[in-house]
Order: C-alpha cells, then structure tokens, then sequence
C-alpha cells in the first residue's frame, strides 16, 4: 500500500507499507493511523493541475 504524504517543503511523496503475508491489517492500521497523525495529503500538487 503507498500513502500520500506532503514534505516540509510541500513537494508529494509516497511512503510504501508492506506487512506480512496474509496481514493485510497491519498496513491498513498503520495508514489509518498516519491519517489520524494528520501527516497524509492526497492532494494534486498545484503544478499538476
């Protein structure tokens, strides 16, 4: 799984979770909790748009 996540500087970048076979919970886990974190941003970048 890849969550979007914005740098200090606002540039895009995408951290890769990966758990063991099978324990596909621990990455939907940690994502949930990097969203509570408040650290995700699936925004486009405004070069993009």
């Amino acid at each position: 799984m890849t969550v979007p996540l914005r740098t200090a500087s606002g540039k895009p970048i995408g951290l890769q979770l990966i758990a063991a076979p099978f324990n596909e919970q621990a990455c939907l886990r940690a994502a949930r909790a990097l969203e509570a974190m408040g650290i995700t941003d699936a925004r486009v970048a405004e070069s993009a748009a």
